[in-house]
């Protein structure tokens, strides 16, 4: 029978020790080393004792060393062999699904570990940002047009390959749009006049409307330089007027302005009384 001790594992590389039995002198031959490494499926032949009568016993790995001890006739000898490893990096920890807030910067470090400390190199399958290549940070601040969910990819590779790993970014935005009259609505009395001007002041980076509920009726504010909304209703009859405005932005949160209940009234009909709306 042929002796064989082992094997051992460590990394992709799997290691034993067994007789040789290939030389037509074998009678009790010596003992050599031998490697099979998973990634190339190769065998290769560490230690070549011939026709040299040797033992290797107390075969053992250590990190990316080999340890054991050859013995001719009763001298043993400690030997130590050096391995390289050509393994795939991995992901460490794995990658988990993130979520930022609208208006908000991600942070995320992607972190891998190399056990033959190989240069490596990350890879994104996205248009909205770029993974740093060397370091795996991910710095990115999404837009409007991000909200939602996006799915992503990420591959890490070396001279062994490429590790890849799935994970998914949540755009939320949860907070409303702020809205106030633009400046402040002032209110004395009546208004002797057939018109009302309306004017708002509206802070939200997601915006989708700006809406007006005039006694009742919706109509959308399309009038604006960006920050501030406003509208001239006009022919207006006498009468009292219930106003209030909307903001809403395109994940659907809306605000509003307080309402206020303007009058309107001929001048010949009643004098002496002013209401300013600025």
């Amino acid at each position: 029978p042929i002796y064989i001790e082992g094997p051992e594992i460590y990394g992709n590389k799997i290691v034993w020790s067994s007789e040789n039995r290939m030389s037509k002198y074998c009678n009790g031959c010596s003992d050599n080393l031998y490697m099979y490494d998973l990634a190339t499926n190769k065998i290769t032949q560490l230690t070549f004792h011939g026709e040299t009568r040797k033992f290797q016993r107390g075969l053992s790995i250590y990190e990316n060393r080999i340890v054991w001890s050859e013995a001719t006739e009763n001298t043993p000898d400690n030997y130590i062999y050096l391995m390289t490893i050509s393994e795939l990096p991995r992901f460490v920890p794995h990658l988990t699904n993130q979520e930022v807030e609208l208006g908000s910067t991600l942070i995320y470090d992607v972190n891998t570990i190399d056990v033959d400390n190989d240069e490596f190199t990350f890879y994104d399958n996205v248009s909205q940002f770029d993974i740093n290549a060397e370091t795996g940070l991910i710095n990115w601040t999404p837009t409007t047009s991000d909200l939602g969910n996006l799915s992503v990819e990420i591959k890490v590779g070396n001279s062994c390959g490429l590790t890849t790993e799935n994970f998914s970014i949540s755009i939320i935005d949860t907070t409303y749009p702020k809205i106030s009259y633009n400046p402040t609505t002032t209110i004395s009395g009546y208004l002797t006049q057939n018109y009302i001007f309306i004017s708002v002041s509206v802070t939200e980076i997601s915006l989708d409307s700006v809406i007006l509920d005039f006694n009742g009726t919706n109509e959308t504010i399309t009038s604006n330089d960006g920050s501030n909304w406003w509208i001239n209703k006009t022919m207006l009859s006498d009468g009292t007027y219930t106003i209030k405005v909307y903001a809403k932005d395109v994940a659907g949160n809306l605000n509003s302005t307080d309402p206020i209940n303007i009058t309107l009234i001929a001048e010949s009909t009643f004098s002496n009384s002013s209401v300013s709306i600025t």
